[in-house]
């Protein structure tokens, strides 16, 4: 069994691991042994080098996340109109307490 690297020829990044019953004579597949550790490793030149991989982007959002996102605004927005409502309520209910609180002071007649 023949187990190889394969490699992108031109940044020398391994792209994946192929084994296989007969010899290849191939640029892009290097021969490695089965304990060979392709991690972080690009071929160069005819040899091995580490190498620190580049971050991979954050994935784009979906659909669904967008929309997910607007039903969070949309939902914010109900809960602070409802809450601005019962302030409301609760001050106009403080006021009628203060006029009652006034006209039993004056005897009750109005």
């Amino acid at each position: 069994m023949y187990r190889y690297a394969i490699i992108n020829i031109e940044t020398g990044i391994v792209e994946g691991i192929s084994n296989l019953t007969g010899e290849v004579n191939k640029p892009d597949m290097i021969l490695i042994t089965e304990d060979f550790d392709i991690t972080n490793k690009k071929y160069i030149n005819g040899e091995w080098v580490e190498y620190t991989p580049e971050p991979l982007p954050p994935p784009k959002p979906t659909q669904l996340d967008e929309i997910q996102e607007q039903q969070i605004i949309i939902m914010t927005a109900q809960a602070d109109q409802y809450e601005q409502n019962l302030e409301n309520r609760l001050n106009d209910m403080e006021v009628q307490a203060t006029l009652y609180e006034a006209i039993l002071e004056l005897g009750g007649n109005v």
